[in-house]
This record gives structure tokens, C-alpha cells and sequence, in this order.
């Protein structure tokens, strides 16, 4: 037994993952259980904290992981209706300043004044009280809610909360190491420039390539790619990977929802494998489900 577990080969990990995510959702729905619950209970069971059948370091679920929130998140921007975020935006920042602010505040007064925990370390642990997840978004999704201006404004106090907790973490990391490197008005200033060469350059590849090649298999992996390169300069620039991935959702939306054998394909992709790994993968590697980088 000590031979076998917990499991370090990719093969069987990935073999003992896709049996969870196959049959819990169909033991969670026949005993009325939330299916993603169920998925996050059974990480627990089969992690390292449990009967430490998987190995938690695993860099298969890790990487599994990770996809599988940037899929929910660009999930979130394809639903989100533009003109539910004008009218909702002030609610949106409201909201998102609040929900960082007010928990943070209080996490970094009980951790310094109360526990006599050191200064750095009250501030990251506010950072990551602070900051949010939208891991109960696949429920919302899945019962057709996202339309709903509640939903809009909890999807951008999410992001707010998770950029927040992000730009302080840098600067806090920053004065600890003593190098000076993180300037915030340059970051502000290389956000915005990376945000508005999304919005005016990825409309126009995309014309441009759904025009020249008629083939929705090519459509599908040239929206892929296009995912996963905001995601990755999101990364490259000090942003989170799922700002990207939102972003891409966003302007990539309307080339998306009017092709149904195009959406069908990224559903399928997401939410068969991918988001259902990140839920499983989140409790059983350990991997934070805001990947705010405030560990």
C-alpha cells in the first residue's frame, strides 16, 4: 500500500481524478447535494489532508488547475452583458472595494494587535482574506442566472477584490525584498496599455481569421489561443491570469455566442474536464481558488 499511495505518476492521477469527476456529480445529484461541493469534499478526502491518495504536489493537477479557473472566469466574460456592467459598474466597485476593504481591515488589525503577528505577514494574510473567488459560479451558470445584474456586479468585485490584493501583495513584497522593483504608476500605466491593445486588436484577428478560414475545429483553437495568450501577458505584466482570461471573455463574446457548434465545443472542453479538475484539483494539490499570488 505504502508502494502505490499516494499516486506520483500523471497517468493514474489523471485516471483517479476523471473517476471522481465522473461519478461524484452522480452521487452528489442523487442525494441532492451541490455537485460542486461534492467535487471539493472528495479533494479533500483523496489529498494529502485525507487518505493521501494523491500526491498533492502534482504539477498535472497544478496545471490542470489553473486552466480550470481561467476557463470559469472566461466563461464569466463571455456572459457578461456590456451594457449591464454601465448601468452596474458603481455597484460593481462598491461592492469590491467594500468586501476587500472591510474584511481585510479587520484580518490585519486582529493579526497585529491582537495575535502580535508581524506587520508583512498581518498584510498578506488580509490580502488573502480580502480577496474573493467566484468558485460557485458553475452553479450560477448552470442555472442560467449570469444574465442577472447581482451576478454582474459579484463577478467585478471579485476582480476588483483579486486586483487589490494583488497590487498590494507586490508592493509589500517589494519593500520586503528592499530592490524598489514594483513602481505602481508604472504598473497601472502597463495594465491599461496591455487592456487597451486587447480590446482594439483581438475583435479585429478575429474577423480577420473567421473570415479567411471557414472551419469552426480552426475557430475553436484560434479562440483557445487567443485565451491563452491575454492570460499569459496578463501573467508577463504582474496581472493574474484570470483578468486576462475575464478580459478575453468579454471582447471575444460576440464572435462566440452567435457560432452554437463553436460554443458548444468550449463548453464541452471547459466544463467537462477542465472546471470540474480546478474544483477537485483546488482541495487535493492545495491550489488557492482566487490565484491572487498572496501565498
Amino acid at each position: 500500500m505504502d508502494a502505490l499511495f499516494p499516486l506520483t505518476n500523471p497517468v493514474w492521477i489523471t485516471f483517479a481524478i476523471l473517476i471522481l469527476v465522473l461519478f461524484v456529480p452522480i452521487l452528489m445529484q442523487r442525494i441532492h447535494f451541490p455537485q460542486i461541493a461534492g467535487l471539493i469534499v472528495a479533494g479533500m478526502i483523496v489529498g494529502s489532508g485525507g487518505l493521501g491518495i494523491i500526491e498533492s504536489s502534482s504539477t498535472k493537477l497544478s496545471f490542470c488547475g489553473q486552466l480550470g479557473m481561467i476557463f470559469i472566469m472566461f466563461f464569466a466574460g463571455l456572459e457578461i452583458d456590456l451594457e449591464e456592467v454601465k448601468k452596474s459598474k458603481l455597484w460593481g466597485l462598491v461592492f469590491g472595494f467594500s468586501t476587500f476593504i472591510v474584511p481585510g481591515l479587520l484580518c490585519y488589525i486582529v493579526c497585529r494587535h491582537l495575535l502580535g503577528m508581524d506587520n508583512t505577514i498581518s498584510i498578506i494574510t488580509s490580502c488573502i482574506l480580502g480577496s474573493q473567488t467566484l468558485i460557485a459560479y458553475p452553479i450560477v451558470r448552470r442555472y442560467g442566472l449570469t444574465k442577472l445584474p447581482v451576478v454582474t456586479i459579484a463577478v467585478i468585485g471579485a476582480l476588483i477584490a483579486i486586483t487589490a490584493a494583488l497590487v498590494i501583495f507586490s508592493i509589500t513584497q517589494a519593500s520586503v525584498n528592499g530592490d524598489g522593483s514594483f513602481n505602481p504608476p508604472l504598473f497601472l500605466a502597463i495594465s491599461a496599455i496591455y487592456i487597451a491593445a486587447i480590446i482594439f486588436l483581438y475583435p479585429r484577428l478575429t474577423r480577420l481569421f473567421f473570415k479567411q478560414v471557414k472551419n469552426s475545429f480552426y475557430h475553436f483553437l484560434f479562440i483557445m489561443i487567443l485565451l491563452a495568450l491575454c492570460a499569459g501577458l496578463a501573467q508577463f505584466i504582474g496581472l493574474e491570469a484570470i483578468i486576462g482570461s475575464f478580459l478575453a471573455g468579454i471582447v471575444l463574446g460576440r464572435y462566440i455566442q452567435g457560432n452554437q457548434t463553436l460554443t458548444n465545443r468550449i463548453d464541452f472542453v471547459g466544463n467537462s474536464f477542465f472546471v470540474p479538475y480546478f474544483l477537485q484539483a483546488a482541495e487535493t494539490a492545495h491550489i488557492s481558488v482566487h490565484r491572487a499570488k498572496v501565498y
